[in-house]
């Protein structure tokens, strides 16, 4: 007999299913009522430019796997819908204090106040993640498709490399050294030792 202890060990959650739970609160959310999750959808993909059958499929549970700069994507679009209710909580605290002048509401509005800095310093966190090949990208005024096309890649193989979800392989790697400009162990630290032995 296996005890019991056993049937309720903690899994890992995939990224995924972390996905499909960002997308059903921001729908959630988003939706005016019962029976508008598809309008909530459309106005999701239009807000955050996430396409609405990505959205519907991690909402129903349909995807079991996600690409890494989607689940980026989702994540920050998570976060700013955080940012915005919070901002509207503010609001109404502002209003209410305003009109009844007592100090019940200092502590919501502490709190209110702490949360927009924890989700600023999550976003902030985000946007410090780039990889490399990204912040080449951005300053270089680039859409992934155009650095995709100027590396002789598909667009799916280059959001991969730019989200570090896969590395720029070692056939690969001077192809994407001549366009970017930047030095192979920037691209790739795991082989900077083979970089400077060859030097």
């Amino acid at each position: 007999m296996a005890c019991r202890e056993n049937q309720y060990q903690e899994r890992e959650v995939s990224s995924a299913e972390m996905a499909t739970g960002y997308v059903r609160r921001m729908v959630e959310t988003e939706a005016k009522g019962w029976g508008d999750q598809d309008n909530a959808m459309t106005r999701l993909e239009v807000r955050y430019g996430i396409p609405f059958w990505s959205l519907n499929h991690l909402r129903t549970g349909r995807a079991k796997t996600i690409e890494a700069s989607l689940f980026a994507r989702i994540r920050g679009a998570y976060l700013d819908l955080c940012e915005r209710q919070v901002a509207r909580l503010q609001h109404e605290v502002a209003i209410e204090k305003a009109l009844n002048a007592d100090d019940t509401l200092a502590d919501l509005e502490s709190e209110a106040r702490s949360l927009a800095e924890k989700i600023a310093a999550a976003k902030a966190r985000r946007k410090l993640t780039n990889t490399p090949l990204k912040d080449w990208r951005i300053r270089a005024q680039l859409s992934a498709e155009e650095a995709a096309r100027q590396a002789r890649v598909s667009l799916p193989t280059w959001s991969r490399w730019e989200t570090g979800a896969r590395r720029v392989s070692a056939e690969r790697l001077n192809d994407v050294v001549r366009v970017t400009g930047l030095a192979p162990e920037v691209i790739r630290p795991d082989l900077a030792g083979v970089f400077a032995a060859s030097s």
